[in-house]
């Protein structure tokens, strides 16, 4: 018998379980660098500006892909000697941008899944947000372990075309 190839292979399970895990230091290191800055998002939404796009920016793009390139690294990844040892190879940082890409795209599903699109207030997001714990989670794991095996579907047919 052998494995169904349209179902996720172990690794890309894993890797959705190892997505799922880093996300608690991703929160916080958000959570730490945009919280104090509430009054500056206020005033973005209001009168945008160059320097607010450039702070958004790095934030929550540029942060969480460093971060996400790091735990590949440390996982499954080699260093690359020519760069210092706090800087991931260049794999580890395209491996990063895709779980961020995988975790952009599994929030945005999983949320519109779990939450009504048409809340009255935040208090009532949040609340449903709880009481959907379990089907956002499910979901999230499931969406991010097909998004990690179609990636490794796309590799393996271009590995195997380069392969005489």
């Amino acid at each position: 018998m052998s494995y169904p190839q349209w179902f996720p292979r172990p690794k890309s399970w894993l890797q959705s379980l190892v997505l799922m895990i880093s996300i608690v230091p991703i929160v916080f290191v958000m959570k730490t660098t945009i919280a104090p800055f509430n009054f500056f998002t206020s005033l973005f939404i209001e009168e945008p500006s160059h320097r607010a796009f450039t702070w958004l920016g790095i934030t929550g793009v540029l942060i969480p892909i460093f971060l996400l390139s790091h735990v590949h690294q440390f996982l499954w990844g080699e260093r690359n000697l020519k760069f210092p040892k706090w800087i991931p190879s260049l794999r580890s940082l395209g491996e990063g941008a895709y779980s961020w890409l995988v975790l952009f795209l599994c929030f945005a599903m999983s949320f519109s899944y779990a939450v009504n699109l048409q809340p009255n207030s935040y208090q009532q997001v949040e609340e449903q947000i709880e009481q959907e714990a379990k089907t956002f989670f499910f979901s999230f794991m499931l969406i991010s372990a097909y998004a990690y095996h179609l990636k490794s579907l796309i590799g393996a047919k271009f590995q195997a075309k380069r392969s005489p």
